[in-house]
């Protein structure tokens, strides 16, 4: 395997495992919240699932948050 395969496939599994393990937090950190929102299904799939918490009106993004804390 070439050099550039070896790092193309070490990038892949690193944005890869950082993804997951930030899906994780999220949604650990937003069922409760959904529930305490009102609601009832919680899909399945991730992107849904991601959808679903963005939509939220309680919501905040880093930079939102970081403005909060200000």
């Amino acid at each position: 395997m070439s050099k550039i395969g070896d790092m193309k496939r070490r990038l892949k599994y690193i944005l890869m495992h950082k993804y997951e393990e930030c899906f994780k937090r999220l949604k650990s950190e937003w069922e409760p919240k959904l529930i305490e929102n009102g609601i009832k299904m919680i899909p399945t799939d991730p992107n849904e699932l991601a959808e679903l918490i963005f939509s939220q009106e309680n919501y905040k993004d880093r930079s939102s948050r970081q403005k909060l804390e200000v």
